[in-house]
């Protein structure tokens, strides 16, 4: 018997180690994996190989296969030191499989622990992978873990115009979905290309429910890229992360990152009436290069003025409001306004009508109001593809 002690949720890896063991034995199998793909302590690549199994292919997602790499860095294909197998990049010039890469595969596995943005990029390598499992007629199999927002669903949904690597499909920045759950609703309502379907199965994890806490899961916490190192990031990294398109420092090159928020060009008392309404402090930092985090930040050595979030919102709504705020005031300080907005802002927006918005000077629930009728509209879609209990 395969037990892992305090561990109240079982993954979806436990899960496939314990019942589905035998229907992968003597099948190529590719691994979609990184290195929160663990069972106890041990890499699932190791697990399923002392078990016999046959791995022909690692796939690496952004920030590679051991998950040392900067965002937005390209990851090399390569050959894993510790089993000799061979690794295929699936973030740089290459974001899906091509037909080569699975020539030698019968299952993908994929494994990876998410946050539950929209922006975070894992969720589109799954699309890419189940898309190119169709084209060659391949098998995916999701190992479910947890969704640290859970059942949290929030932000505008994606306008298909504005479609690419970090936002691919018509869900709101928050999808309240496990990758379970998201391959599944990616399947039916047949978004791969071409309307395609591949061919799919979701090993899904026990003992976990949507509003659970991540404390309460009994598993522990694994970076699942180098600025998300623990539960608080990411919960406010969804309300943050769109700062990474404008001119802000999002607090890479400290050890505060998506928790920092800050510039230049800000004053001292620019932010202040703010600690009064929501819980955040008045800082000052000086990103800096940190090996394995970020190197050469935006605005490396200089002197930031911003705030520093000790306990978020607890409802999206208060926390999409403090963020459009705090876009709001940055914008209107910035000095030179027609630089604050870089094409990366609308990638992450998924939505050229927030950026509208903000410069026409609209304040934030009003913003917030705009993107209501969409998100209940997403909020009945994804009713059809919750395969956990709410609560």
């Amino acid at each position: 018997m395969f037990v892992l002690q305090g561990q109240v949720v079982e993954t979806g890896a436990v899960v496939l180690l314990k019942e589905h063991l035998s229907e992968i034995q003597g099948k190529r199998l590719g691994m979609v994996v990184n290195q929160t793909s663990v069972v106890g302590k041990t890499h699932l690549v190791d697990t399923l190989l002392k078990r016999g199994c046959i791995i022909t292919a690692i796939f690496a997602p952004e920030h590679g296969f051991r998950g040392d790499a900067d965002a937005g860095a390209h990851i090399k294909d390569g050959t894993d030191i510790q089993t000799g197998i061979i690794i295929y990049s699936l973030f740089g010039k290459i974001l899906k499989p091509t037909p080569e890469m699975l020539s030698n595969v019968d299952i993908i596995l994929f494994d990876i622990q998410d946050i539950g943005a929209r922006f975070y990029t894992y969720i589109s390598t799954l699309s890419l992978v189940m898309e190119a499992a169709a084209e060659q007629g391949k098998e995916v199999w999701v190992l479910d873990r947890p969704n640290p927002n859970g059942n949290v669903v929030g932000g505008p949904v994606l306008d298909k115009a504005f479609s690419s690597f970090v936002g691919k499909h018509e869900i709101p920045i928050l999808h309240g979905l496990t990758m379970a759950e998201y391959a599944t609703m990616v399947n039916g309502e047949k978004w791969l290309k071409n309307g395609t379907q591949c061919r799919l199965k979701c090993i899904l994890m026990k003992n976990w429910y949507h509003s659970m806490s991540w404390e309460e899961t009994g598993l522990k916490w694994i970076k699942p890229s180098p600025n998300i190192p623990d539960v608080k990031t990411a919960i406010w990294y969804p309300y943050s992360c769109w700062f990474e398109g404008v001119n802000v420092s999002v607090g890479r090159g400290t050890y505060k990152p998506f928790l920092f928020l800050g510039a230049p060009y800000i004053k001292n008392k620019t932010l202040t009436h703010l600690r009064g309404i929501y819980d955040l402090d008045t800082i000052v930092f000086t990103p800096v290069s940190i090996k394995g985090m970020a190197m050469h930040p935006p605005f490396e050595l200089q002197t930031c003025k911003g705030i520093g979030v000790n306990t978020p919102p607890t409802h999206p709504h208060e926390c999409f409001e403090l963020s459009l705020q705090l876009l709001t005031l940055f914008y209107q300080n910035s000095g030179r306004r027609a630089d604050f907005f870089q094409p990366f802002f609308i990638k992450l927006c998924g939505t050229d009508q927030i950026k509208k918005d903000i410069i026409e000077g609209k304040k934030p629930e009003d913003i917030i109001f705009s993107w209501q009728y969409k998100l209940r509209e997403y909020e009945q879609k994804r009713k059809k593809y919750i395969l956990y209990p709410e609560q």
